[in-house]
Order: C-alpha cells, then sequence, then structure tokens
C-alpha cells in the first residue's frame, strides 16, 4: 500500500518524511517480521490467535494491516471474513485436503488481474522501481507477459525482451510497428523529431542524420569536442570534486549540446551550478514514464487540472521552450559567429580508442546492464501473431524493456547480474559478437540508432581519460538504483572517491 505525506512529519521512528516520498506499507513483510511475531513468525500457527481463556486475542490493526488500519479500514471486511469461513466449512466438511509433498509455497509476484482495475494495482505500487520490476514479471513469463489496465480503459501493454518477438517487431515485419500516435502524444515536447515520428517523415529525417553523422569530417569534429570538453570541463571538475558525487551524464549533456547547437550550458562547472534546464529534462523523463504506467484519460485529467506529475510537466515544459527559444534568438540577433579553434587534442586517443579491446567489452557490459534508454515502445497496425505465439493487434502498446533483456537468465546466463567484461571478449582476443536484437542498447532493424558510433566515442573518450588520470572507487554501502526516468538516472548519483595515483 502506497501512502504521500501532505506535510513534512518525524515517524515515531525518527524518520523524516516529506511530500516528496512514498510510503510503502509491505503487509506482506510485516506478517513475517520476528520482532513483531515472534521467532517462530514464518510458521502457520492459528494457536497464536487464541488466548488462554480460549477467546480471540486482540492484535491492533497497525500490527495486523490485513484489513488496513485507521479511518480506511477495509469496509467489506466482515464480508470478506464471511465468505472465507463459510468457503472452508464447506470444504473441510465434504473433503480432505492434503498438501502435495514438496511443492513450494512461494508467491509468484505476477500482477493480480482484479476484476475492473485490471492490473494497475500492481503497476502503480511498482512505478518507482518500473525498470527492476520488469525484470522480475519478465524473468516469470518467458520473455513476454502481457499487462492489463482497467476494464473501461482499454489499456494493454505487452512487455517483451523475447529477442525473436524483437527481431519479428523492429526488423523482420518493421512496416507494422511504428511508434504511434499515443507515444507522440504523450512526448509532446519532442514535437516532430526523429524519436516520434513514422514513415515518410522519419524516412527525411533518419537520411539527414546519416548524412550528418557519416560526413568525413563530422568524427573528428566529434572527437576535438569531446576532448576539448573533458580538458575544460571533465578534469578541472574531477581536480576540485575529489570526494564528491560524479556524474557522467552532465558530461554527455555538455558535449551534445556544444555540438548539436554550439552551445555548453556548464554543467561541468567547478561552482556545480543550478541549472533549471537540466532539471526541467529529468523532470520531464519522469513524467513520460508516468504517463506510460497509468491510463490516458488519468494523466489527462490531470493535466486539465493542473496537478500532480502533470503539474511537473507543465512547468518543465515552460523552462525547455525559453530555454530552446532564448537560444534561437541569441543566434538569429548574432552579428557573427565566433569559429571554435580547439585548443588542444591528443592523438593518442583517437588512434587507440578504437583498438582497447577491453575498453570496448567493458563499455558494452555496462550499456547491457544500464542502457541509456531502458524502454522503447510500439504500436501494431494490423493483427500479427509474434513468433511466441502471442497474438498482437492495434489495441495493444507494445513495451521493450531494454533494461530487462540485459539481466535474462536465459539470455545471458546465471551470472547477467554481474559485471564481466570478459563475457564480451572471444577466446581468439576479438569482441564476442551478440545479435542487435538480443543487446538492445541501441535498439535494432531501420531504427537502429543513428548516434550509436558518437555515443561510443564520447565513453570511451571520457573512459581513456579519467582512467589514465585518477584512481576511482565507488563507494561502500552506496545503492546503485535506477530512477524512473525514459532516460536512465541513478536515483541517487554515483557516489565515489577519487584520487590521483600514487
Amino acid at each position: 500500500m502506497l501512502s504521500t505525506p501532505a506535510e513534512v512529519d518525524v515517524l515515531p521512528s525518527g524518520h523524516k518524511v516529506d511530500p516528496n516520498m512514498q510510503i510503502i506499507f509491505d503487509m506482506y513483510a510485516m506478517g513475517r517480521m520476528k520482532s513483531i511475531w515472534e521467532e517462530d513468525c514464518c510458521d502457520f500457527k492459528s494457536e497464536r490467535w487464541i488466548s488462554e481463556t480460549g477467546k480471540i486475542r486482540h492484535e491492533p490493526s497497525p500490527k495486523f494491516l490485513a484489513f488496513n488500519s485507521g479511518p480506511r479500514t477495509c469496509i467489506g471486511k466482515n464480508m470478506s471474513l464471511t465468505i472465507m469461513k463459510v468457503a472452508i466449512m464447506t470444504i473441510i466438511s465434504k473433503y480432505n485436503i492434503e498438501p502435495v509433498q514438496g511443492h513450494p509455497i512461494v508467491p509468484n509476484g505476477l500482477p493480480t488481474n482484479w476484476p475492473v482495475i485490471g492490473m494497475l494495482p500492481a503497476l502503480l505500487k511498482n512505478q518507482h522501481r518500473i525498470h527492476d520490476y520488469a525484470v522480475e514479471v519478465l524473468e516469470k513469463t518467458e520473455l513476454t507477459f502481457l499487462l492489463r489496465g482497467p476494464w473501461f480503459t482499454n489499456m494493454k501493454l505487452l512487455f517483451i525482451v523475447d529477442p525473436a518477438n524483437v527481431h519479428h517487431i523492429l526488423s523482420k515485419n518493421f512496416g507494422n510497428y511504428p511508434r504511434g500516435s499515443k507515444f507522440k502524444e504523450i512526448s509532446e515536447v519532442l514535437g516532430d523529431g526523429i524519436f516520434t515520428i513514422d514513415l515518410e517523415m522519419w524516412q527525411c529525417h533518419r537520411r539527414m542524420a546519416q548524412s550528418a553523422f557519416g560526413h568525413p569530417e563530422f568524427h573528428q569534429f566529434l572527437v576535438e569536442k569531446v576532448w576539448d570538453k573533458i580538458e575544460s570541463g571533465l578534469i578541472p571538475f574531477l581536480d576540485h570534486a575529489f570526494e564528491q558525487r560524479l556524474e557522467i551524464d552532465l558530461f554527455s549533456f555538455d558535449t551534445i549540446s556544444t555540438v548539436v547547437m554550439d552551445y555548453d550550458p556548464g554543467c561541468l562547472s567547478i561552482d556545480l551550478p543550478n541549472l533549471p534546464f537540466l532539471k526541467a529534462l529529468h523532470d520531464f523523463e519522469e513524467v513520460i514514464v508516468y504517463r506510460h504506467v497509468v491510463p490516458t484519460c488519468v494523466w489527462k485529467f490531470q493535466r486539465w487540472l493542473g496537478i500532480g506529475q502533470e503539474k511537473k510537466h507543465r512547468e518543465a515544459l515552460k523552462i525547455i521552450d525559453d530555454f530552446v527559444y532564448g537560444y534561437m534568438d541569441e543566434v538569429r540577433t548574432s552579428a557573427e559567429i565566433e569559429s571554435n579553434h580547439d585548443k588542444f587534442l591528443k592523438d593518442a586517443i583517437v588512434d587507440l580508442k578504437d583498438k582497447l579491446i577491453y575498453l570496448h567489452a567493458a563499455v558494452c557490459e555496462a550499456l547491457r546492464l544500464y542502457p541509456l534508454v531502458p524502454f522503447n515502445t510500439k504500436v501494431p497496425i494490423e493483427p500479427d501473431t509474434l513468433p511466441s505465439g502471442h497474438k498482437v493487434d492495434s489495441s495493444m502498446q507494445i513495451i521493450f524493456s531494454m533494461y530487462a533483456v540485459g539481466r535474462m537468465k536465459s539470455l545471458w546466463g546465471e551470472d547477467c547480474y554481474e559485471f564481466k567484461p570478459e563475457r564480451w571478449i572471444l577466446g581468439t582476443g576479438k569482441i564476442r559478437y551478440v545479435p542487435s536484437h538480443q543487446f538492445l542498447a541501441f535498439s535494432t532493424g531501420p531504427r537502429t540508432c543513428v548516434g550509436k558510433n558518437m555515443a561510443l566515442t564520447m565513453l570511451k573518450a571520457a573512459t581513456i581519460a579519467i582512467i589514465g588520470r585518477y584512481h576511482i572507487e565507488p563507494k561502500q554501502a552506496h545503492p546503485i538504483v535506477p530512477n524512473a526516468s525514459m532516460i536512465l538516472h541513478m536515483k541517487q548519483g554515483f557516489k565515489v572517491n577519487v584520487s590521483l595515483p600514487s
């Protein structure tokens, strides 16, 4: 059960809570706490409920939460107890019931399809950890799972990580699976960009992007910009912040902004500036995930009222618009645009980055476990049958979990949660080939990421610069938890100890 405090409060345990937090009551776990129910808490003992006088022992509802507690105690409690008791009396008076020996009593962890509301409760309960929840569900359902929303919304989300299904949708039968109008509506801030459009308009945008990225001088230009940012931003930042948070995404944002718009927002400044535009982007990314997991009518109603996540979306959209339009006005009114002259470029990095096999393997392994874009969506135009036998139609939204596909034991082995660059290297010392419909970090098929090489260049250049100059150690016991966002971020950043080699 979830609850969000309206105001700042201090719990009896001393923990401080505020409106930015979600409080989760785990009724399942509470009934298994030794500190509450003693050492035999996992044993089924009806006697614990009977007092020495032969009456039912009173247990306060904050301790026995099966029917909740307080003003929101389940009003159907007595009805539920009556139904269960009548059913039990009928069964035991007529049959002899014996459990099968050796049969495990373990919850399957799959969402329950409730009457009227469908599986929405499980989706909302796990919204804050939606990527890891997808891993758990898909691991138990043969890599494909249909999640149904409330009956009146016709919400059907088909989660997929089966490589055969992925190849069928993104490559073999690509024409039948566009982004769809719903994705464009959900991601309205992206406008008519290459990420949201389909058909002829998408083909036109992709040809333009491929032409730019494939230009003979573009790669050299990119490397120069990346190294310039490393020298002027990343290295001074790390020199100044030995024991502060290291956020590589700030480096990539600065670099991409410089390459695309010739504008450096200065995220890696030593004084750690508060950048409203960057926060607005993060808020927007979280809202997109929220719009995917709740029925369309819910988020549209919130948008109309200007409350909740939609209020955050409206505020973020204004900040993004002000930033982009302000930049465009500045460019238009400039008398001349200064030419960029690179101060310094280490040719060694340019030459070595494609020859370092272990570096490439480490980057691939990092992207397997932590893909930049954790999920992708498609909507079939015509009814189709997937290789797994699942039937799909235009009423469904198909969700590919790039985050989950890298954590499937059936695809990557029992050690799939371990960071092992060696899995990418053959006995001959060359990089092992893995089909793109299994390694989905850059998608697959006609919509394979056109910026793949640019991303790999940035990652490798930054890695070479860092490990060649610093000794990096992650802080002990720091949780590595992904945020519920369309771009994968760590909830609490990546805290590391940075030191210079002795």
